[in-house]
């Protein structure tokens, strides 16, 4: 993939060169990260009838969720690299 395709994934997930299925996927979980009230059972409905399973949808969400979190974390360790890598250990304060 270029990076001119990423960019292109970015702004509309639903156009990405993954399989239709794929794709679906990642949008429900982009959906679910971005705005977890908004979604509904019909959304977990849709994704069953194109042949995915509970355990797909839930570690899909849970992949998600993670990156989340590993983002937040180097969001931080990023802003704290010269203090720890100064002292070989992480000290944030």
């Amino acid at each position: 993939m270029s990076e001119d395709d990423f960019e292109k994934m970015e702004l509309d997930p639903s156009q990405s060169l993954l399989e239709d299925h794929e794709s679906a996927m990642l949008v429900f979980v982009l959906k679910s990260v971005k705005d977890p009230a908004s979604v509904k059972k019909d959304d977990v409905d849709t994704l069953k009838k194109i042949g995915w399973e509970d355990k797909d949808i839930v570690d899909a969400l849970a992949q998600g969720v993670s990156m989340i979190g590993h983002s937040i974390m180097m969001q931080v360790l990023q802003w704290t690299k010269t203090t720890w890598s100064a002292h070989n250990s992480i000290r944030f304060w």
